[in-house]
């Protein structure tokens, strides 16, 4: 019986690091999905501003030439 109760708390020991490993896997990988959403957004926020200057700067532009 004790060899029993043995093999079972050792499965269960097996299962537990399983599982601390399959978590530790997913919070890195959540980390660098994170990572590449944070610099997609630094450069869509880039882009638009640039966009946004690059428009203003034409209307002045315009209105420059139009007195």
């Amino acid at each position: 019986m004790d060899k029993l109760e043995k093999k079972i708390d050792d499965g269960f020991a097996k299962v537990d690091r399983g599982f601390a490993e399959t978590r530790a896997q997913i919070v890195s990988s959540e980390q660098a999905v994170r990572s590449d959403a944070r610099a997609d957004f630094r450069t869509l926020i880039a882009v638009v501003f640039s966009l946004w200057a690059a428009t203003v700067l034409a209307v002045v532009g315009v209105l420059v030439s139009q007195l």
